[in-house]
């Protein structure tokens, strides 16, 4: 762990990443010292006031500031991200390892569920569920867990397989250790790597997946900010205040290439046959 922790230091793409990445983070957690005003604090001298001075990224229709709206909205897409990747983590992971140990029926039958699951497109996956909750940020949580679920499950199981069949899980077997503490104390640590590098893509995704549950009006409600009903409140602008829309959207994009890249270097780091 130690070795592989040093060379994720001296990986210029995972520290590019974590740069960018710890940056969301700390503006996400001091939105209130960082933003300029309150997100929805209104100005009605600066109505679409263009970026300058008195809004460095200008303000929108309702003369709120856009700056402090982009940075307070990085609070609801870490929350949406955070939770429902760690739920879904938490399932799929304890699903498949529970698939992949066991085998027979119950790898068929969990197999079976999570294969129902992978025959929907994701967006459409989501959409559909938060749809049938109703809008809302708890309803964008449930919509990305379910469609991450299967993903960890499967991610989950395949290393599990493999890593049953050696010689030193048939030793625990053996010694009359039963298969809690074999798969939790002596298989999980073992299978882990590709699960967190899965952790880390996925988390991108699921800021990108908020985003677009946020801009159809089936995540955070307004007058609560977040990047996704920003673009869609600043879509009919483009033209006349097109900063409106760009901020946000530029967020989006570094939030998502931040954790992508650190998925990417994670997996290059902790591939096994790396040198």
């Amino acid at each position: 762990m130690t070795k592989s922790l040093r060379r994720a230091a001296r990986s210029t793409v995972v520290m590019i990443g974590a740069v960018f990445a710890l940056a969301i983070v700390v503006m996400a957690l001091c939105a209130g010292v960082l933003a300029p005003t309150a997100p929805d604090e209104q100005n009605f001298d600066l109505i679409e006031a263009k970026p300058g001075a008195q809004a460095l990224f200008g303000t929108d229709r309702f003369g709120r500031d856009v700056l402090s709206r982009v940075i307070y909205g990085a609070r609801v897409s870490l929350y949406v991200a955070v939770t429902s990747i760690g739920l879904a983590m938490a399932v799929g992971g304890a699903l498949g390892l529970t698939a992949g140990y066991l085998g027979g029926a119950w790898d068929n039958a969990i197999n079976r569920v999570m294969d129902v699951f992978f025959s929907i497109p994701g967006l459409l996956l989501a959409v559909g569920v938060a749809a049938m909750r109703g809008p809302g940020v708890n309803s964008a949580v449930v919509a990305i867990t379910i469609v991450y679920t299967p993903l960890f499950a499967r991610v989950m199981r395949g290393p599990v397989l493999a890593e049953r069949e050696k010689e030193y899980i048939e030793a625990v077997r053996a010694l009359g250790a039963g298969w809690p503490v074999v798969t939790l104390k002596h298989l999980l640590p073992n299978v882990l790597s590709p699960f967190v590098v899965q952790g880390t893509v996925a988390f991108s995704q699921a800021i990108l997946i908020e985003a677009s549950l946020s801009y159809l009006g089936l995540s955070a409600q307004p007058p609560t900010p977040s990047w996704g009903n920003m673009l869609n409140e600043g879509r009919t602008y483009l033209e006349t205040a097109p900063w409106i829309s760009v901020f946000p959207g530029v967020a989006i994009m570094i939030a998502v290439l931040a954790f992508n890249l650190i998925g990417d270097g994670l997996r290059d780091i902790l591939d096994p046959n790396a040198s």
